[in-house]
């Protein structure tokens, strides 16, 4: 795996993860596109190329993203200057596109359909996935020492499903949904909330900001978590709004990074080089 890949990659997923590592790549110089469902479950919406599918573009640290068909994905490469952004959640388009490279960065809590003889090289970024059985290669994601090792063999860490404390705040910092239905937000990133202030309702149910704080993630109004619906917005059935972190937190925070050493890059891409993604 020391040549660079000929073909263009794929990135399964559009949040936040699977952004940085589009960007990198096409920051690298190669053929990329994101792949996403018809309702992204993107949290961290401002940094997430996901955000095109509902928007029809978005800017990911000045890197853009266009919503095109995934018959336009092939003219989109010809044009040049943007990441193609197109909704295809089964992967339909990977026969068609032939990649060299898939990147799973869907962050899902189960194993879903890829496996490792769809390209001549399958990155997985988080848990669920083995290197060496469905993927060449996993990306630790989980915070700590760890953060961005390649990992050739094994998995990554496993999902615990408990919040990462932040500036000492942990579960309280999470909100949850009092039942399924359609979240419809009161606030928008960077509004300023107080402890028990309502921040939108589930189908008429409300919820509350659980500790003063700014609203620095959102997610849209399906499924799992649901944040600021837009058009096209299914119904969910289940729920989990997004993070809210205390007010005294750095102004930069959460700060995501995803790091990719020098001598781990030509194992994948033969191209070194660093990415660093600022969630703010």
């Amino acid at each position: 795996m020391g040549s660079r890949p000929a073909g263009p990659v794929l990135i399964r997923g559009g949040g936040e993860l699977a952004s940085a590592a589009a960007r990198l790549l096409f920051l690298a110089g190669f053929k990329v596109a994101v792949l996403e469902r018809e309702a992204p479950l993107a949290v961290r919406r401002r940094v997430s190329l996901a955000e095109a599918v509902f928007s029809g573009a978005a800017v990911v640290e000045e890197t853009a993203g266009r919503l095109v068909s995934i018959a336009g994905i092939r003219a989109a490469w010809e044009t040049g200057g943007f990441v193609p952004v197109a909704v295809d959640p089964d992967g339909a388009s990977l026969a068609e596109l032939e990649p060299e490279v898939v990147v799973d960065g869907r962050m899902a809590k189960r194993a879903l359909d890829t496996r490792i003889d769809q390209a001549a090289i399958v990155v997985g970024l988080g848990p669920v996935f083995v290197a060496g059985v469905d993927v060449h290669a996993v990306v630790e994601t989980q915070r700590g020492a760890s953060l961005g090792r390649v990992i050739w063999r094994g998995p990554a860490e496993p999902d615990t499903s408990v919040p990462s404390p932040v500036a000492g705040y942990a579960e309280r910092r999470v909100l949850r949904a009092p039942r399924s239905g359609i979240f419809r937000g009161r606030c928008r990133i960077g509004d300023l909330v107080r402890a028990g202030e309502p921040v939108g309702d589930v189908d008429g149910t409300p919820v509350s900001a659980p500790i003063d704080s700014p609203i620095v993630a959102t997610t849209t109004s399906v499924e799992p978590r649901a944040f600021m619906p837009q058009p096209g917005a299914r119904h969910s059935r289940q729920f989990r709004p997004p993070i809210v972190p205390p007010r005294k937190a750095p102004l930069n925070l959460p700060r995501l990074a995803i790091r990719i050493s020098s001598t781990d890059i030509p194992k994948i891409i033969g191209s070194p080089s660093t990415a660093r993604l600022a969630c703010t």
